[in-house]
């Protein structure tokens, strides 16, 4: 949720700080704190990322690889492997003396 904080005083930030952190969980509320007319802080709900359990979930729902999937991987990898790292002639160059 987007939305211009609340500008709120240090005093009525420690009235209702409760009610402030309630405000931020549940309604996505955020708040600019000042102390004598000037922002100290922003308080502001936090980015939550997956929990490992989630995480366990959603690769759970994902559609199943196909049997010959991690043959597949291996002999791309195999291929690779058997190939020059560079094409002739196009070989990098370390010795700062030849670069121009």
């Amino acid at each position: 949720m987007t939305n211009t904080p609340t500008r709120i005083s240090v005093a009525e930030a420690e009235r209702s700080f409760s009610e402030v952190l309630d405000r931020i969980r549940d309604k996505g509320e955020s708040f600019v704190v000042e102390r004598d007319g000037m922002p100290v802080c922003e308080m502001k709900p936090t980015v939550r990322g997956k929990t490992a359990t989630e995480m366990i979930e959603i690769f759970r729902s994902l559609p199943k690889t196909d049997p010959q999937f991690a043959d597949d991987i291996q002999w791309a990898r195999d291929f690779m492997n058997s190939q020059p790292a560079y094409l002739p002639g196009h070989e990098p160059r370390w010795d700062d003396d030849e670069v121009e």
